[in-house]
């Protein structure tokens, strides 16, 4: 598993930058189908000032028409850390036996998972690990039984 921290939300003006280097993984994932590689987004600040473009930046990542579209390995999940906690009604978690992968219709790049700093607090933290755990393990079983 790998992720960034809460800074690396801010994406700036443009996401090509974080779309090449997310790109030039894949070569690297392909020629090492015997490992589950698990992104986790980096979770939002308490005001996120580019938010549009991460919201955008993320659904890329886990859509799969976005960044994994043509790779074939089932080696690579994607888990929107940024999106759980971008808002109380923003998910990505298993639900009513689909993957639900959504923001809120109040998105407004100001998250409620924080306590005076930009770190997510415990409330935060445990809803994202509710959503996490059932995705990791159909992830996990889905690369296992290639």
């Amino acid at each position: 598993m790998f992720k960034s921290c809460f800074p690396n939300s801010e994406v700036g003006s443009s996401i090509n930058d974080e779309k090449a280097i997310y790109n030039s993984l894949k070569t690297y994932f392909a020629a090492h189908p015997n490992k589950l590689f698990v992104l986790i987004t980096p979770p939002g600040e308490t005001q996120v000032g580019s938010y549009k473009l991460t919201k955008d930046l993320c659904n890329w990542l886990v859509d799969k028409d976005g960044w994994l579209r043509g790779y074939t390995g089932k080696n690579v999940f994607v888990y929107d850390f940024y999106g759980t906690l971008s808002e109380t009604n923003s998910h990505h978690r298993y639900y009513n036996g689909v993957i639900q992968h959504v923001y809120a219709s109040d998105y407004d790049g100001t998250s409620p998972y924080h306590n005076g700093d930009d770190h997510p607090n415990a409330l935060g933290n445990q809803k994202a690990t509710n959503e996490f755990i059932t995705l990791l393990n159909i992830a996990y079983n889905r690369w296992k039984n290639l």
